[in-house]
């Protein structure tokens, strides 16, 4: 009988319950969208011949790295922006003197903001930029870090292959000196050929050098991520401040499908050590945490949000400067058996 009278009791709480309940849908506005600068500015690459006839990036001399802005309207940093946007007003400064007024280069499709020699800025530059658009407008500042340069590359290894789910991965070791009592923040990054207007053509990135794949930006199967998928390896000299340091990384050369010879054609390789602001570190750090932890979060159903960190003003993005050195090697033609 206490049984029964149980059952009934919960039966009733059910039905009360459920009649109180009630939908209740919250009307989320969707945020402003708000301008968006992507801005990498850069020193001029030693050794550059600019004499006349010279086709430097179809040969072995050293990459042009372009120093460019694009624009767009986003209401999130790691969405693509609603638009290019082409009729924007940029002041540019440099040591707080004005020193040119850009506009938008359609054949480029970027806001060119130095292209002589004589214009790139030199570290310790303090760069500004601001940009107008309509009744919008965002600015950023920030200094070109001291430049880092290669000491040797080691590309022995470039064609001793390893095959990795019919990928065939190349491997080389990049050797510098990191200057001592300052914080450095570097980049390493490994392009093909082009053209000297033109943004590089990155080879993804893979590394088994553990103060790189132990930090959390860093892909790897435990947080989600696929490896060898990033286009640069980012790392601090916290743990060899002022040591000399070597780099161990690896980059897809071919697709194999197991069945003989692979004919290789001739390629150049530029290798770049980028010494960048911590602005722009901090940003493209916390871009890809923020990609791993959306990627955790669609597998694993949660995950802390992480905010993108970015120095522009009034808007999103980032202003990101960097020293760089670089060395390019050219291979020839070849053949290679498995």
């Amino acid at each position: 009988m206490g049984k029964s009278i149980t059952f009934i009791f919960t039966i009733l709480i059910c039905i009360i319950c459920y009649s109180c309940q009630k939908e209740v849908s919250i009307e989320v506005p969707n945020a402003e969208p708000k301008l968006v600068m992507r801005s990498e500015i850069t020193n001029w690459p030693d050794s550059l011949d600019t004499s006349s006839g010279v086709v430097y990036w179809d040969s072995a001399y050293p990459q042009k790295v372009p120093s460019f802005l694009v624009m767009g309207l986003s209401s999130s940093v790691n969405e693509e922006p609603i638009d290019n946007l082409v009729d924007c007003k940029v002041v540019l400064k440099k040591n707080s003197t004005v020193y040119d007024t850009i506009f938008y280069d359609s054949e480029k499709e970027y806001y060119p903001l130095f292209v002589d020699e004589q214009e790139f800025p030199e570290s310790g530059d303090e760069i500004e930029v601001k940009v107008i658009y309509g009744d919008k407008f965002v600015s950023s500042r920030s200094k070109i870090p001291g430049k880092v340069m290669i000491k040797s590359v080691d590309t022995s290894s470039v064609y001793a292959l390893f095959i990795n789910e019919n990928q065939l991965y190349g491997s080389s070791k990049l050797t510098f000196e990191d200057p001592p009592d300052v914080d450095n923040y570097y980049e390493i990054v490994v392009t093909q050929i082009s053209s000297p207007d033109a943004e590089l053509v990155k080879y993804s990135l893979g590394t088994n050098e553990a103060f790189i794949t132990g930090l959390s930006h860093h892909p790897s199967n435990f947080n989600g991520s696929t490896p060898s998928t990033t286009k640069s390896l980012l790392f601090t000299d916290k743990t060899f401040n002022g040591e000399e340091k070597s780099v161990s990384f690896y980059f897809p050369m071919a697709t194999y499908m197991g069945n003989g010879p692979i004919d290789f054609n001739h390629i150049k390789l530029n290798y770049h050590l980028r010494n960048v602001s911590k602005e722009y570190y901090e940003f493209e750090t916390s871009k890809r945490i923020h990609l791993i932890t959306s990627d955790m979060s669609q597998l694993f159903g949660a995950s802390e949000p992480q905010n993108v960190t970015g120095n522009i003003e009034n808007g999103l993005g980032v202003l990101g400067l960097y020293s760089h050195s670089q060395k390019n090697f050219f291979f020839p033609e070849r053949t290679i058996n498995f």
